[in-house]
């Protein structure tokens, strides 16, 4: 790939997914489309790209869009937020459920291949089985779970995932969920039945309208905006606080911060783990 190739593809990229691509990301860039170069049939990056520009090729312009996306993600990933979600918030979320008597709405972007939102589901389930003191029944949780990439969802609609994917995540603190949850046929793991009629998938970008969406009260964004434009970060963030319900909490990842665009969401703890929350400041 050539430097002006690189440019070429390097702004393309920016405006269609709003991610950032520093020089020292020629090297990837490249060995992520070498095999679509092939598939294609394209002698040169400057020929692929001009397929692209020619706005005829939809299913084209989608597998860019991609392979230069990254789907890094695994089961309850980081401890520290998924200990506070299962101790402090769910909690809180129940209790809102059952005095609102309308169902708590969350939402995982950016979810790839379906990890985050099996993991939340997971928690609401064991919350219900287990707390009475705000009885609330699953279907009283809606998840809603989104991604760019049409193949990252197909994968995470059928909730299928082989062993070590299944890894990747379920510590000690996790790991009795495996037998509750999964089914076993070989080296695959299947998310049971019940537990995927509990996730609304929907192909989503967050370049995108939040207004189909509708609003939430709990809202996970992690290892998202690292990628994206310093641009588009100071865009996004007053459209993720408009899609947030009042007292809705924002859960991002380490060392993800948010930017002065920003009033009204104020960074709150939870012992080991932090997070937003839209409204007054709690005094501790």
């Amino acid at each position: 790939m050539s430097p002006n190739e690189f440019t070429l593809f390097r702004q393309w990229v920016e405006r269609h997914c709003s991610l950032a691509l520093g020089e020292d990301k020629k090297y990837l860039l490249e060995t992520r489309l070498a095999r679509i170069l092939t598939e294609n049939q394209c002698e040169t990056f400057l020929e692929l790209y001009r397929r692209i520009g020619n706005n005829d090729n939809p299913a084209l312009r989608d597998r860019i869009v991609d392979a230069v996306t990254t789907h890094e993600t695994l089961w309850f990933r980081d401890e520290a937020p998924w200990d506070a979600l299962r101790t402090h918030i769910l909690p809180q979320l129940a209790k809102l459920a059952h005095e609102r008597g309308e169902p708590v709405r969350i939402w995982s972007a950016a979810c790839s291949t379906g990890q985050e939102p099996y993991s939340l589901a997971i928690l609401i389930d064991d919350y219900c089985r287990t707390h009475r003191e705000f009885p609330v029944s699953p279907d009283q949780f809606q998840i809603c779970a989104t991604d760019v990439s049409a193949p990252a969802l197909m994968l995470a609609v059928a909730g299928r995932y082989d062993a070590i994917s299944m890894r990747r995540g379920f510590t000690n603190n996790f790991e009795p969920y495996r037998k509750i949850y999964f089914s076993n046929t070989g080296s695959i793991s299947t998310v049971s039945t019940e537990l995927r009629s509990r996730v609304r998938f929907k192909r989503h970008s967050l370049q995108d309208s939040f207004a189909e969406l509708g609003t939430f009260d709990l809202i996970l964004m992690r290892y998202v905006t690292i990628y994206f434009s310093v641009d588009f970060k100071t865009k996004l963030w007053p459209r993720v606080r408009a899609a947030m319900r009042p007292n809705a909490r924002l859960l991002l990842g380490a060392a993800e911060t948010l930017l002065d665009q920003t009033s009204g969401l104020n960074l709150e703890r939870l012992d080991r783990a932090y997070y937003y929350r839209l409204g007054p400041r709690v005094t501790p």
